[in-house]
């Protein structure tokens, strides 16, 4: 009737280790709490009583010029060692404890020790180092390990608990076991509390039913026994299977009649049913999966590889390859070539710039391969991309919105200002007015290339405050001299940053970018640091406030427009010089 007597097995083991558990807890306090071991307990706590009275007494006799109450007590004694750490470790390094030696001071009140006073604290340390008070101490502390070693008083949660895992969930068991611990706990406080009554501890005759317990647990174990020796002799895997198969043939002849009726009419509608199949469009599914695999997926994973080259990722290691079909639709996945570890992903590999490169030209084959020429929609594609990446994520860009609009979305300068290097010229920006956002407009000043910006302010600006000069004057020539007195001087800026410094660290920009970029600060001659030295002393005046007593002029159109092409060379010059990484 056993269904499985292996479990039954482990299943009453368990039982036995449970009732066990329960059973060492209970032996083990009737042990401790037992009237002979709780005898000793109070013998050891009358026994540190009587030292410390004697020590005590002792310390009146000897300490008799002690003016105050008190000498001797717990609190004096850890009064007196306290000034000893402080004398021994701060006050007198290299003198013993007391001090008593001539100029020597009070460690607590600062005063110089008197001969009544030295004589006062060598009785003091005498008594604490005397035979009685160590006589004491331990004694005191004899009895404090025997009290830590009492068991700890399981709470009534805890014995409803142990009673169900252990089968025992009768609730008298529960009341048994709480009536029991409750004596214990009280036998406990007063072994503790010196102001309580003592009893003589707990009697294991008034617990009768622990013997119950036991022999339960015997009886568990020759169970289990049994049942381990009927798993041996009996396979009862093997019995239930034959039952099974002969009440299959006992009911298969019982429903004879039924059953060849059956087979005769499943043979005459079969003609039909093969008509039905030839319906089945399945076929038809599965020829359009292995066409679809043949010339999308091929061609897909060809756009993929040709988008790899395109954006400059030959040295990347990956693969696009089919792994399921579902719903029509072929799933591909991203895997590393050449790899030896079997199971290893792209993402245990790459770094975060490879993965993003990667993501986009999958997402570019996609789309591209697409008869619909939709918008495509970035935002910060070129995050987490070195300096290469950068520029060929930049052409691919360029080149996808010949044939598509393509808007992107940025926080970074720096990409502006390769967009608009790289890219038509007439570029239109986007502009937030006071009279609603979405106007058009020309890119910021810092937005651009330093040299296009340079030529722009050059050509057309100064142009336009040369041609106000002759038509109206210097009253209407100087405010736009002084605007772009105060654009070349930013543009300087700009210059030290992207082109000086290579972009390895901007203003207002928390990263610093050093992969493929430190390189070019090799570049960098004690020449350059004069012509930039020289500009931004020239040009810093005119973003500043000006003494009226010496006001600075503007300088006249042909100054700047001299000045910007000399920058204009210099810069031509700079980003034109090879690295000398030898020099």
């Amino acid at each position: 009737k056993a269904d499985d007597p292996s479990a039954l097995a482990a299943k009453k083991r368990s039982q036995k280790t449970q009732i066990e558990g329960v059973l060492n807890k209970l032996t083990d306090a009737l042990l401790v709490f037992c009237p002979e071991r709780c005898r000793k307990l109070a013998d050891l706590q009358i026994n540190a009583q009587k030292k410390r009275k004697i020590a005590t007494e002792g310390a009146t006799l000897v300490l008799k010029s002690a003016s105050l109450d008190g000498v001797g007590s717990d609190t004096w004694r850890a009064l007196w060692e306290a000034a000893r750490r402080y004398s021994e470790e701060m006050a007198y390094l290299t003198s013993s404890f007391p001090n008593t030696a001539d100029g020597a001071r009070c460690v607590l009140c600062q005063q110089l020790l008197l001969p009544e006073a030295r004589q006062r604290l060598s009785e003091f340390e005498g008594h604490v180092k005397g035979e009685l008070e160590e006589e004491a101490r331990a004694a005191e502390a004899e009895c404090k390990d025997a009290m830590e070693l009492l068991p700890s008083i399981p709470d009534d949660d805890s014995l409803r608990t142990a009673c169900r895992a252990s089968g025992l969930g009768e609730e008298d068991w529960v009341e048994r076991l709480s009536s029991f611990w409750k004596a214990v706990a009280i036998t406990k406080k007063q072994l503790i509390s010196p102001s309580l009554d003592k009893n003589e501890g707990i009697n294991r005759d008034s617990y009768p039913w622990v013997e119950i317990l036991q022999q339960l647990s015997s009886d568990l174990e020759t169970q289990a026994k049994q049942h381990d020796a009927d798993v041996k002799s009996f396979d009862r895997a093997k019995v239930v299977q034959d039952k099974t198969e002969l009440q299959a043939k006992q009911w298969t002849t019982q429903q004879a009649d039924s059953i060849k009726a059956e087979l005769s009419r499943l043979k005459s509608i079969a003609p039909y049913d093969a008509l039905i199949r030839g319906t089945d469009h399945t076929s038809v599914s599965k020829m359009a999966g292995e066409i679809a695999e043949k010339i999308i997926t091929i061609a897909y994973i060809s756009r993929f590889n040709d988008e790899l080259d395109r954006l400059g990722v030959k040295r990347i290691k990956v693969e696009l390859v089919k792994n399921r079909v579902a719903y029509g639709k072929a799933m591909h996945s991203i895997r590393l070539r050449g790899v030896v570890s079997v199971g290893v992903a792209p993402l245990d590999i790459l770094s975060e710039g490879e993965k993003r490169i990667v993501e986009l030209a999958a997402f570019l084959a996609d789309v591209i391969g697409r008869p619909s020429k939709a918008a495509c929609i970035f935002d910060d594609p070129i995050s987490s991309l070195d300096q290469a990446f950068e520029e060929k994520t930049i052409e691919r860009l360029i080149e996808l919105s010949a044939d598509r609009q393509v808007i992107i979305f940025t926080h970074r300068l720096s990409f502006l200002g390769l967009l608009c290097d790289k890219s038509d010229p007439d570029i239109i920006c986007i502009r937030s007015e006071p009279w609603g956002t979405g106007e058009p407009g020309d890119v910021p000043l810092f937005g651009k290339k330093p040299d296009r910006a340079l030529k722009k302010l050059r050509d057309e600006r100064l142009v336009q405050a040369e041609h106000t000069l002759q038509e109206h004057g210097s009253e209407a020539y100087y405010p736009l001299a002084k605007s772009i007195c105060t654009d070349f001087r930013i543009l300087v800026e700009r210059i030290v940053e992207l082109v000086l410094l290579a972009d390895v660290i901007q203003r207002h920009r928390r990263d610093i970018t050093t992969k493929g970029k430190i390189e070019y600060l090799c570049k960098i001659r004690k020449e350059d640091c004069r012509v930039i030295d020289h500009f931004m002393t020239k040009y810093s005046p005119y973003g500043h406030s000006q003494s009226f007593e010496s006001p600075v002029d503007v300088p006249e159109p042909e100054s700047i427009r001299t000045d910007i092409q000399i920058l204009l060379e210099w810069h031509d010059e700079y980003k034109n010089r090879p690295i000398e990484l030898d020099a």
